[in-house]
């Protein structure tokens, strides 16, 4: 899965357990921002059913498997 730099970040930011908010504020760019990234994630990993919670550990499940795969 190929994802740009400030996607990973995100990603790595959501493994640590923070919020849109944090990650924006981390990251000095809009929640609406970090948003907007996420679709993008979401939608690259085909996660496209469910609640937002749902998503994000659906999302962190999938990267930690990928990153195991990889090792």
């Amino acid at each position: 899965m190929t994802l740009s730099p400030r996607q990973e970040q995100i990603i790595g930011l959501l493994l640590k357990g923070c919020s849109n908010a944090e990650i924006a504020t981390a990251l000095n760019i809009a929640e609406r921002t970090v948003k907007a990234h996420f679709r993008l994630i979401f939608a690259r990993y085909g996660i496209l059913d469910g609640q937002r919670l749902i998503k994000r550990v659906k999302l962190a499940t999938m990267v930690m498997e990928n990153q195991g795969r990889m090792q």
